[in-house]
């Protein structure tokens, strides 16, 4: 079989490249969610010391997490968050647990797409450089498209910022006063800089994974 044969386009290679985009995204995501030292890093940055405490701040993000990952629903029970607050964090939970799903059948679908790509390429006798150029191919143009609206939320961040919360939390609850807790402990440039840190770390996963393929189809 000539290499041309062996590079000609495959359904299940486009599926694992659309399945690995959204695995990485979500994973990523959880990843910052639940990562303790991005948390210490902007409370110290933004001085919440001096908006609450940082003994209060990190009891709530290590209260949050917790409830975040619980399966009932019950509001959160924190002693200095109001009602309205902890009706908010119930519908955050129901987003973080719906990324979670997201996550889990992402990443098995990828990983079973891939496995039949690889089944496939070998009934075929395909070289496995030719099976790396088909997802290389396909997961390129994604992760590109990805990192480009990235930058397009990034610049218009406000506006974004608005219209996701809007669209994932119909109620209002998500509006809060300048000095409830969670706005204290959350404020506006906590939001941006998680973003631009989840955008930094996609990219050099995405990075990762396309010389991973590259060096695989040399």
């Amino acid at each position: 079989m000539t290499l041309s044969g062996a590079n000609r386009r495959s359904p299940a290679a486009w599926l694992a490249a659309a399945m690995a985009t959204p695995t990485l995204l979500a994973g990523l995501f959880l990843l910052m969610v639940f990562s303790d030292g991005f948390h210490d890093y902007e409370h110290r940055r933004l001085g919440t010391e001096g908006r609450l405490g940082a003994v209060h701040a990190d009891e709530l993000v290590d209260d949050l997490q917790a409830y975040f990952l619980s399966f009932d629903g019950a509001l959160l029970r924190h002693p200095y968050l109001s009602y309205r607050e902890r009706l908010h964090y119930l519908e955050v939970k129901q987003v973080m647990q719906g990324v979670l799903g997201v996550f889990l059948v992402s990443a098995l679908a990828t990983l079973g797409t891939l496995g039949w790509v690889m089944v496939a390429a070998r009934r075929r006798q395909q070289p496995l450089r030719a099976v790396a150029s088909q997802l290389l191919r396909n997961l390129a143009w994604l992760l590109l498209a990805t990192i480009t609206a990235g930058i397009f939320l990034a610049l218009n961040f406000e506006r974004s910022f608005v219209a996701l919360h809007r669209l994932l939390f119909e109620g209002g609850n998500w509006i809060l006063p300048t000095y409830s807790v969670t706005a204290r402990v959350f404020p506006a440039e906590y939001f941006f800089d998680f973003f631009l840190a989840y955008g930094a770390l996609f990219t050099v996963a995405a990075a990762a994974l396309v010389g991973v393929l590259i060096a695989v189809k040399r």
